[in-house]
């Protein structure tokens, strides 16, 4: 395109208000006249004009449950004052360049907003996004993928998009998972009369409540006189009596490690134990069974 052409001065009648007046010279000339010289006219004509590119991609997508269509309509529009910064009429015209900045702004907002959690990214899963409904329609397929279908629909892709060339039935499985949208714990499970469950109501805890850890907490008052009567011991039977009748299973030490431990006979460990089982009965005020 002549660069003079682009360069005359601005004139009020270089403004058209629809696209039927808009030709590629026009269009040109707008375009460089907001460009260099930041002509606010000139601008605010494209984003009249072209502005019908965002309203029908929001209405594209206006099924993506959970999202408002004015606010799809103001990412589309924020995509095209950047198409309108960032064409160049030396490519061809302005409305295949603004759909495709329109369409991948809308399509990356629903993404990255689809869930708290920010687990879409890239261009395969955004063709993986994009397309599970359709394939599912294409294949008459009403319930979540198997393994087979899944394989079905990936070979499907990979036909028709070159991003998708690696993906594969498991991919697609991962992705139509992650699809779930999120939803509050307090949404209620079935209205009734307006008293309604819910979701929250049908989770289970096994941990303890507050009275079975206060319970649990609860110093046992046998243990408490337990640790009475073994502290009225000297030290060398408490020791035995601990290790031998006391430890947990399999952490008990024998007899006869006992008595290589204290450098007597077995026997006579065997006697210090049962002396000091008697010590603590009568301090606990129970029968010795010796």
């Amino acid at each position: 395109m002549n660069i003079k052409t682009l360069q005359k001065p601005w004139h009020k009648r270089d403004k058209v208000k629809t696209l039927d007046q808009l030709d590629a010279v026009r269009e040109a000339r707008m375009v460089y006249h907001w460009q260099k010289h930041k002509n606010t006219e000139a601008r605010d004509a494209l984003i009249d004009i072209f502005g019908y590119l965002a309203k029908r991609m929001s209405y594209i997508y206006r099924g993506y449950t959970g999202f408002a269509q004015e606010d799809l309509v103001a990412e589309g529009y924020v995509a095209l004052m950047d198409a309108i910064n960032k064409f160049n009429p030396e490519r061809g015209r302005f409305a295949p360049y603004a759909n495709l900045k329109i369409r991948a702004a809308i399509q990356e907002y629903v993404m990255q907003n689809w869930s708290v959690v920010k687990v879409w990214g890239g261009d395969k899963q955004r063709v993986a996004f994009f397309n599970i409904s359709k394939l599912k329609q294409e294949l008459n397929i009403t319930e979540k993928f198997t393994e087979k279908t899944a394989e079905q629909a990936a070979e499907l892709l990979r036909k028709r998009f070159k991003k998708a060339v690696t993906m594969s039935g498991e991919d697609l499985l991962f992705f139509e998972q992650l699809k779930n949208r999120d939803f509050s714990l307090n949404t209620p499970l079935a209205e009734d009369d307006g008293n309604s469950s819910e979701h929250i109501d049908s989770l289970t805890n096994d941990d303890l409540n507050a009275e079975e850890v206060l319970i649990k907490n609860e110093p046992d008052p046998l243990l408490e006189k337990l640790a009475l009567a073994l502290e009225e011991l000297n030290p060398r039977a408490r020791d035995i009596i601990t290790r031998h009748k006391l430890a947990e299973e399999g952490m008990k030490t024998t007899l006869k490690d006992l008595a290589t431990h204290y450098k007597v006979s077995v026997e006579r460990v065997r006697q210090v134990e049962r002396n000091a089982l008697k010590q603590v009965c009568d301090f606990l005020d129970v029968p010795f069974k010796g």
